[in-house]
C-alpha cells in the first residue's frame, strides 16, 4: 500500500509530472494507492473509490466520480 500525501502540492512542473508519471505506473500495475489530494482531477484520472471529509468527519465514502461531486458542491 503506497501513501501519497499532497504530493503534488510541492515542486516545480517537471518533478510533478514525474510523480504522476509514477503514480500512475503503480496504478496500472494494480498497487493499493491512497493519494490525498484536494485535486478533482487528480482523483478522477487515478481513484476508483473516493473518501470525503469535512472538519474531520466523512461526508462521503464511495466512487470517485460521486465523491468528485460532493466535493465540488
Amino acid at each position: 500500500i503506497l501513501l501519497f500525501d499532497e504530493i503534488l502540492a510541492v515542486g516545480d512542473v517537471g518533478f510533478q509530472k514525474k510523480c504522476m508519471e509514477k503514480i500512475f505506473q503503480l496504478n496500472k500495475e494494480g498497487r493499493s494507492i491512497i493519494l490525498v489530494t484536494h485535486s478533482p482531477e487528480q482523483v478522477r484520472d487515478l481513484c476508483s473509490r473516493c473518501v470525503v471529509f469535512d472538519n474531520k468527519t466523512i461526508i462521503f465514502d464511495g466512487d470517485a466520480a460521486k465523491g468528485v461531486e460532493i466535493y465540488l458542491n
